[in-house]
């Protein structure tokens, strides 16, 4: 299923969200919990879930911005929580830490592990998946890393993204590592470490590749969420979106 992050247009309204997602043909949106829904505030939550299900998409996960390891602060889990039941999340996006894996020793890794345990449990109480970002600088950022970490904390699952560092024939053996542990992936076309942002179709080729492999895992739907377009733009994000339901052979809704 194709979708749409909140984050890739923060300046925009929930109401503008959701409609540039439907004019994209996209089927659904993930929430970010730093700008439109943020932990705790139901009401936003229930405006989202509740405007989001009568354009006919659906809410495909709840993106936050808590760091396992560290103190939760605003980014609370509870409210996290209270926030995706509102929503009708069925997963919520936290990141691994904030050390590349090179920095990070044993101990530094079980402290992340035993956070993420914890709040796997808790979510798993509440009907709800915990996803990591697959992120530069977190203990996500490359696949061996993440492969252990995803091994050590039974029931968590993952996100994937290319790193923009790398070759596509590099990226591409990183997917195949996490693949097990897939349930998202973040849709962009970036390149080196300025994180410089093209057209989607510049790297269609590639995009066809890395779906065509996602594809073969069935045993649980993936959902493709474009993020931060070239430019900002919003008539670039029509046109990545075209050529996201290209890729997946998706019809416009």
């Amino acid at each position: 299923m194709t979708g749409l992050t909140s984050i890739s247009f923060r300046k925009f309204s929930i109401d503008q969200i959701i409609t540039l997602a439907k004019q994209a043909g996209l089927r659904g949106i993930e929430w970010g919990s730093d700008v439109h829904v943020k932990p705790g505030d139901m009401a936003a939550a229930e405006y989202a879930a509740e405007k989001t299900r009568e354009a006919g998409l659906s809410v495909t996960s709840y993106g936050s911005y808590l760091r396992a390891g560290e103190e939760e602060g605003d980014q609370s889990f509870e409210l996290l929580l209270r926030s995706a039941g509102a929503l009708c999340a069925p997963v919520i996006r936290v990141w691994a830490g904030t050390k590349a894996p090179k920095e990070a020793d044993p101990w530094y890794r079980s402290k992340i592990a035993e956070h993420l345990k914890g709040l796997v449990d808790r979510a798993e109480n509440a009907g709800i998946h915990v996803a990591v970002e697959y992120h530069r600088r977190t203990l996500t950022e490359d696949a061996e890393s993440a492969a252990a970490l995803l091994e050590a904390v039974p029931g968590l699952y993952t996100y994937w993204q290319p790193n923009p560092e790398i070759t596509p024939e590099q990226n591409l053996k990183e997917l195949c590592r996490v693949l097990p542990y897939l349930l998202n992936v973040h849709v962009f076309q970036w390149e080196g470490a300025g994180n410089i942002r093209h057209p989607l179709s510049d790297g269609e080729r590639e995009w066809e590749t890395y779906a065509a492999e996602v594809m073969k895992n069935r045993s649980r739907e993936h959902h493709f969420l474009l993020e931060f377009v070239k430019d900002d733009d919003p008539a670039q994000c029509l046109r990545d979106a075209g050529v996201l339901r290209h890729i997946l052979k998706e019809q416009e809704i």
